[in-house]
């Protein structure tokens, strides 16, 4: 699946809407991920979902203070083609470490790097 990262306040239906008219005829649909520690649903377990259209948004919790489990259990349930580490990688010695981290995250389970991605995010509008 093609990604395309946009500033934290395009997070929203009507920005979202507009960039999918740039897309128009490439993309039918929008997934909009909102990383934020503010997201969880209070009181429950559940993600906050905002759906209008063909736009879905997901609420995800995440601040820089996430866990490492949650951290790889986000990457885990992603299953993306590449992880571009942005901290820690100051150093080749230090850039192979996260590396070596997230194609463990990859591997783990049984899936294979080259396998089962996902490829479609059509399974998130139902």
């Amino acid at each position: 699946a093609n990604v395309h990262v946009l500033p934290m306040g395009s997070i929203q239906i009507r920005p979202l809407q507009q960039h999918l008219q740039t897309c128009q005829g490439v993309f039918s649909h929008v997934i909009g991920v909102k990383p934020t520690g503010w997201e969880l649903n209070s009181g429950s377990h559940s993600f906050k979902v905002i759906h209008k259209d063909n736009i879905k948004i997901y609420g995800v919790p995440y601040s820089e203070h996430s866990s490492f489990t949650e951290l790889r259990d986000f990457v885990q349930f992603l299953q993306p083609h590449e992880v571009v580490p942005t901290v820690n990688v100051g150093n080749a010695a230090a850039r192979a470490k996260m590396n070596k981290y997230f194609s463990d995250w990859l591997k783990s389970n049984g899936r294979s790097q080259s396998t089962e991605k996902q490829t479609k995010v059509s399974q998130y509008f139902k």
